[in-house]
This record gives structure tokens, sequence and C-alpha cells, in this order.
């Protein structure tokens, strides 16, 4: 396994120590492959791309999905060496969707750039592996990495049904909160109901 991915790995299940995990391929399709490893409640996938230009190196563009922690739709790209303990990066994914390009500012954290929240990882995650064809990975002026997104699809697919999010839980109703009533069929009076709570949300970005 690639030591840059198996380094991402380790950051979502510390319990993998450095013994290197055995990872089961679920598809691959043109220029990305989907992943799982480990089993029961530990279990993760990921789908991994990396640079269209082979002289840029084994620096992959992950997805990474872990249930048990509730991190979904995790978006990770691992940097060149050069820019892996520099500061204030300035670090830009840009998504090719048709004849337009959809632009994400990124954070610099552990060597590898991340999305700035749970909410760009759905959005951006979504963006690459259902309408992207490719995305460019912008570090400062010089560093520019091309990722081919042909088969991102597929993958995506794969490591959703592997790694369903978790279903969300009910919260407990606060003391003295409003609790639904139930409607009563011929009531002449609608019967009061409590707000529906949002759902939690589902993708939360690796700490």
């Amino acid at each position: 396994m690639n030591v840059r991915i198996l380094s991402l790995i380790i950051s979502f299940i510390p319990s993998l120590g450095f013994c290197e995990p055995e990872p089961k391929s679920l598809s691959k399709s043109g220029a990305v492959e989907a992943f799982t490893l480990g089993e029961g409640a530990d279990q993760i996938c990921y789908m991994v791309a990396m640079p269209k230009n082979k002289k840029d190196g084994e620096l992959p563009l992950m997805i990474t999905h872990h249930p048990k922690e509730n991190h979904m739709f995790v978006v990770s790209f691992a940097l060149p060496e050069a820019h892996k303990n520099q500061k204030d990066l300035e670090i830009s994914a840009s998504v090719k969707v048709k004849d337009k390009t959809q632009n994400f500012i990124l954070k610099h954290e552990g060597g590898n750039a991340w999305a700035t929240d749970g909410a760009m990882d759905r959005e951006l995650s979504e963006l690459m592996a259902l309408k992207g064809s490719e995305v460019i990975l912008q570090v400062d002026t010089k560093t520019k990495l091309v990722y081919s997104l042909k088969g991102a699809g597929k993958a995506f697919d794969a490591i959703n049904k592997a790694c369903p999010a978790p279903a969300p839980t009910n919260p407990t109703p606060a003391p003295g909160a409003a609790q639904p009533v139930a409607s009563t069929p011929n009531s002449d009076t609608p019967a009061a109901t409590a707000p529906v709570p949002e759902a939690s949300a589902q993708s939360k970005t690796a700490e």
C-alpha cells in the first residue's frame, strides 16, 4: 500500500498502529479505485485517484468514510514533500464540470490538504464524484496537480454501499420541551405537533 495512503488511513483508525493492513478492492474504473479496510465497526471505505502526470509522484486524492466515528465524505489531498511543513499555504481545489470550474479553498494540516468543514466535504466529494471530469489542486502559485475523475462515480457508489452513513439519532428532548401529540381520526381540531428536528450532520472533517 502507498505510504501516503496508509498514513491517512491510520489517522482514521489509530488502533491500526504501524501494522500495514490489507485493503480489499471494491471497484476499479478509469482513474479511480475504491477500497475497504478493516471489519465490523472499524471498517472504513475510501476511493483514490493519483495525479495524471506521473512525474508528480504518488500523491493521493482520497474520499473516505468511517461510519463508526461519523466521518463521512472526508476529502484529502496529500501534498508534495516540499510543502508538507510549510505554513500559511494557499491551497485550492478547482473542479471542472463541463465548461465551468468550481473552486474550493482548502486548509493545510498534517502534510495534507483538507476541506474546511463537513459541509464542504460533502459538497466537494459529490461534485467530484457525480459531475466533475477533473480536479486541479493548486498549492501556492507554483505547484499544480491535476487528477482525472474518470470512474469516480462508480467508486463513490461502491464506498457508499460498503460503508453507509450511520442513521441519525433522535435527540433527547430537554426537560419541559413540547412533546408531539398524536393526531386523532375525525377530530374537529387539528392536533398540535412539535417541530421536527433537523437531521444531524453526517459528515465530519478529520481531526
